[in-house]
């Protein structure tokens, strides 16, 4: 019985390990060719938003929660 089993293991690693390293390899050149063709959206150029950190001491809020 683990005659088998360790048979199985061994498959699936000489099978598993090469088919995965394909397949990533396949799958980035897909990624490459997609980037290429659809190239990433330029930003414009924004100004940072105005953080605004609220404290105990802004009481503006609704004053809920307790």
């Amino acid at each position: 019985m683990l005659v088998p089993a360790i048979i199985c293991g061994v498959a699936c690693i000489v099978i598993g390990v090469p088919f995965t390293y394909y397949w990533f390899r396949i799958s980035d050149r897909w990624a490459d060719e997609d980037q290429k063709r659809f190239h990433p959206k330029q930003e414009p150029d924004r100004t940072d938003p105005e953080i605004r950190v609220i404290g105990r001491d802004d009481r503006d809020g609704d004053g809920g929660g307790g």
